[in-house]
C-alpha cells in the first residue's frame, strides 16, 4: 500500500480524510466511523462527483472502474492519483473501494493489464472485480494480496459455476441479474462464498457474458466496455408491427431487501457508472435508509421509495426477482428504455433542433440526445434555448422551442433530461500535492520491476498443411451422407431428459463430442450431471464445455474436454488457465480480429481453434413469453434483418447472414490455428450443406466476417 497521505475534498462532505502512514499500517478499516452491518450498500462512480455522492449518502463501498480495463470503458477514466485519494477517503469513512478490471483483454493488452494489477494492489484497493479468468490467473499468482471479485459477466447462474469460482480463489461472486430470489437461496445453501447482487439499476436483454450484439454490428463489444446497447433501439417484425422489443425495465428491488437478506446475500449492488451524481446521490440515500429503517417501518420504505423515484431513472420492476419470465413485467416495449425524463422528439433537426417539450428544461441542465436510427447516445450540457426568435433561460413543459445542440440531431431522435445543472453538484477537489509522488515512486518501482514483461506461452504446435474440422450439429440424424475426410469430431447437444435414440457414431476416426449449453440454471444442474454420468457410462468421453465452471462437472473423470467460443478467450492466460483445468483444445472468441488471433496462436499451438462459419446467437435471454415472435424476421431502424428463435428454453437472437471465414482457412493455417468449427446448428435444412461450403460453394451467398477482417474494439 502506499504510504504517503492522499486527500481529497468532497462538497458537503460529513469529513474530510487526512489519515497519516502510521494509520494506514494499522488497518483500513480501523478509523472507520462507520458501524459494520450485515448487508453491504455498493454504490456506482463513474465521476468523483459521484464517488463524493455515494459516501455522503452512506454508502459502505464503492467501485470504479480501473484505468483501461473495465467493462464501462466509455465512462470517465480515473488516474492512479484519483483512485489512490478515493481509496484513502473512503477508508476515512469506514468505507470500501473496488476497482472493475472486468473487461475481457485481448492478447496485446496484458503488458498494460499487468501495470493495472501493479499500480492497483500498490495503491491498496478493497477488492478487484473481474471477468477474464486468465487476468484473474496473473492477478493470483503475482499479485497475491489482490481480493477477487467475480463479475455478473462471468456469467456463474448455477452453483457448480459459483463453487468453481470459489475455488479459483474468489472471495465474492456477483450473481446474474437473471435469478430469482429462490435460485439465490439455493446457490447459498451449497456454496461458501459471498453473494454480491445488482438490486438496482439498468437490467440487460441477453444474459451478461452472452450478449454479441454490439461487437456484431461494428466491433464495440459489450464484453470489453463499448457496448452501444442495440437492445434500446426499436424494430420492427417482418409484415408490420414491431416497437422497442428488447429494452428491458430498470430493477428496483428496495422493497426486496429482507427477502434478500434471509437468502444469503451479502452485497446489494446499484448498477450505474454512467449516472450523474444526483442520481447516485439519490438511491444510495434510499436504500441507505431502507436498509437501516427497523423491519415493518413502512413510512420510512415510503420515503425511500420517493427519494429513489425523484433520481430521473427508468421505469423499474423487480426483475427476475420473482421468478417471472413474462416479457410483460419485464420490457418496456413501447418506450425506448432511455434513462431520465422524456422531453420531446425532434421535429426539424440539425444542430437547431425544433420540439414540443413534454417537460421543463433549463440552460445548464444535461440533456441525452437518442438516435433512432443507429440507437446511439449523445449527453451533453444544454447550451441555449430559443424561444419565439428569442434566448431564454429556461422553458416549461408544452413550449414551442428551438434547443441548441453540440450535435447534429434527426427527425425523429428523442431528448432526455439526466440531469438538472442546478443540482449537479461541483467536482470534487483533488489535493494531487499529497499523493502524486506516491504514485509516481511506484511507477519507478513498476518500471524496475518484472511487471515489464509479457506472457510467452508454452511454445507453438506443429506446422499443420490443413485445418482439421469440427462439425457442430443440432441432432445426429442431421447427415446421413459420409463426411468429408477432413472432419475430425461431430459436437452434438447434451441429450438432458431425452428418451430419442442418439446417433454415436460417424465414421472411422471421428469423435462425437457431447455439447453442454452455456445456460444452465440451478433447476437443470442436477439433470445435466445425470446426463454426463449416463453418458460416460455408456463409454463416452468427450465433452464441449461452454463455460469454464462446466470443468467441475468432471471431477476425477477421465475425459477429453474441448472448449466453446463461449469461453471468451482472447489471450493466452486464459488459454492456460483452461489448459490447466483439464481442456484439451478450445475455440478462440468469436469476437476476435485476426490480428489477436495470430498474437494468441503464436503462444498456444495447435490447441487453439476458430469458428468457420454458423449463425452464433446475438442475443440469449431467459425473457420468453409475451410479444415475441419466434420463428420471424425482424429490423433494426437500418433495415439490417434478424431472426428470432427459441433455442434450448432461451430466446435467442439471430444475425440472417451466416458468419463465415471459410475461404481464410490457409491464413488460419499459416497463423498456427490448429482447427476449425462449422456450426450447421441454427440451419433448418441442407443436409448437402457441408460437403457444399467445403468445396467453395455458396460463395455469392451474402455472409459476415464479424470482426475478423476489422478490429475488435
Amino acid at each position: 500500500m502506499l504510504s504517503d497521505n492522499f486527500d481529497i475534498i468532497c462538497p458537503q462532505s460529513s469529513g474530510q480524510s487526512n489519515l497519516s502512514a502510521e494509520q494506514m499500517k494499522k488497518g483500513r478499516r480501523a478509523v472507520g466511523i462507520k458501524k459494520k452491518r450485515a448487508m453491504e450498500l455498493l454504490a456506482p462512480a463513474g465521476t468523483i462527483e459521484a464517488f463524493c455522492a455515494a459516501i455522503d449518502a452512506g454508502a459502505d463501498a464503492v467501485y470504479v472502474g480501473a484505468p483501461g480495463i473495465n467493462a464501462r470503458a466509455l465512462a470517465h477514466r480515473f488516474s492512479w492519483a484519483e483512485i489512490a485519494a478515493m481509496v484513502d477517503h473512503a477508508h476515512g469513512h469506514g468505507a470500501r473501494l473496488y476497482c472493475a478490471a472486468n473487461s475481457l483483454v485481448r492478447q496485446d493488452e496484458l503488458r498494460q493489464a499487468r501495470e493495472t494489477l501493479y499500480m492497483l494492489s500498490g495503491i491498496g484497493i478493497d477488492a478487484l472485480i473481474v471477468q477474464d479468468l486468465g487476468l484473474a490467473a496473473m492477478a493470483r499468482r503475482e499479485f497475491p494480496a489482490l481480493r477477487l471479485h467475480a463479475s455478473t459477466l462471468t456469467c456463474a447462474v448455477n452453483s457448480t459455476r459459483v463453487g468453481y469460482l470459489a475455488g479459483l480463489g474468489f472471495s465474492r461472486v456477483v450473481l446474474p441479474r437473471e435469478m430469482s430470489i429462490s435460485e439465490i437461496r439455493e446457490i447459498d445453501a451449497k456454496t461458501r462464498v459471498e453473494l454480491e447482487v445488482f438490486v438496482h439499476g439498468a437490467m440487460c436483454y441477453s444474459y451478461s457474458g452472452l450478449c454479441l450484439f454490439s461487437s456484431y454490428q461494428g466491433g464495440k463489444s459489450g464484453l470489453r466496455g463499448r457496448c452501444v446497447q442495440p437492445c434500446r433501439r426499436k424494430f420492427s417484425w417482418k409484415g408490420g408491427g414491431g416497437g422497442y422489443l428488447f429494452s428491458m425495465k430498470d430493477l428496483s428491488g428496495i422493497n426486496l431487501i429482507s427477502r434478500l437478506a434471509a437468502a444469503g446475500v451479502r452485497s446489494l449492488k446499484i448498477e450505474g457508472r454512467m449516472r450523474s451524481a444526483v442520481y447516485v446521490e439519490r438511491v444510495v440515500r434510499g436504500y441507505r435508509l431502507a436498509l437501516d429503517a427497523d423491519p415493518g417501518d413502512h413510512d420510512r420504505l415510503r420515503e425511500a421509495e420517493g427519494i429513489i423515484a425523484a433520481s430521473m431513472g427508468r421505469g423499474g420492476g423487480s426483475g427476475y426477482f420473482s421468478g417471472t419470465t413474462s416479457a410483460a413485467d419485464l420490457i418496456n416495449w413501447r418506450h425506448s428504455g432511455n434513462i431520465g425524463i422524456f422531453v420531446g422528439r425532434v421535429r426539424r433537426g440539425g444542430e437547431k433542433a425544433d420540439l414540443t417539450l413534454n417537460a421543463d428544461i433549463a440552460r445548464g441542465d444535461r440533456l441525452r440526445l437518442h438516435r433512432e436510427l443507429s440507437g446511439e447516445r449523445t449527453s451533453f450540457t444544454l447550451g441555449g434555448i430559443i424561444s419565439r426568435g428569442q434566448e431564454v433561460g429556461l422553458a416549461g413543459k408544452k413550449s414551442e422551442v428551438t434547443l441548441v445542440l453540440p450535435v447534429a440531431a434527426a427527425r425523429g431522435d428523442s431528448l432526455y433530461l439526466v440531469d438538472q445543472g442546478k443540482r449537479r453538484r461541483e467536482r470534487g477537489d483533488l489535493a494531487a500535492r499529497n499523493f502524486q509522488k506516491a504514485v509516481s515512486r511506484l511507477r519507478r518501482r513498476m518500471k524496475k520491476g518484472s511487471v515489464e514483461k509479457t506472457f510467452h506461452g508454452r511454445g507453438g504446435g506443429k506446422t499443420v498443411r490443413e485445418l482439421d474440422l469440427w462439425l457442430r450439429l443440432s441432432r445426429s440424424d442431421f447427415l446421413r451422407e459420409p463426411l468429408p475426410r477432413q472432419v475430425r469430431k461431430v459436437i452434438l447437444p447434451l441429450p438432458v431428459g431425452t428418451k430419442r435414440r442418439m446417433r454415436t457414431g460417424f465414421g472411422k476416426g471421428i469423435e462425437v463430442v457431447w455439447a453442454l449449453p452455456p445456460v444452465i440454471d440451478e433447476a437443470r444442474n442436477t439433470r445435466v450431471l445425470t446426463a454426463i454420468r449416463g453418458l460416460v457410462d455408456q463409454g463416452q468421453r468427450a465433452f464441449f464445455i461452454s463455460h469454464p465452471g462446466q470443468v467441475d462437472f468432471f471431477p476425477g473423470a477421465e475425459v477429453n474436454l474441448y472448449g466453446d467460443y463461449t469461453l471468451n478467450v482472447l489471450n493466452a492466460e486464459f488459454f492456460y488457465a483452461m489448459k490447466d483445468a483439464g481442456v484439451k483444445q478450445m475455440l478462440a472468441s468469436i469476437e476476435t480480429d485476426a490480428v489477436n488471433l495470430r498474437d494468441l496462436a503464436r503462444r498456444t499451438g495447435n490447441d487453439l481453434g476458430m469458428v468457420l462459419y454458423g449463425r452464433p446467437p446475438l442475443f440469449t435471454s431467459r425473457a420468453v413469453e409475451g410479444h415475441l415472435k419466434y420463428g420471424r424476421t425482424f429490423f433494426t431502424p437500418r433495415e439490417e434483418p434478424f431472426e428470432l428463435r427459441r433455442f434450448e428454453g432461451m430466446t435467442v437472437a439471430l444475425a440472417a447472414e451466416p458468419f463465415s471465414i471459410l475461404e481464410q482457412r490457409r491464413d488460419l493455417v499459416a497463423m498456427g490455428v490448429g482447427f476449425g468449427l462449422i456450426d450447421l446448428r441454427f440451419h433448418r435444412s441442407g443436409r448437402k450443406l457441408l460437403g457444399t461450403l467445403l468445396a467453395g460453394g455458396r460463395r455469392r451467398q451474402r455472409h459476415s466476417s464479424f470482426n475478423f477482417n476489422s478490429t475488435l474494439i
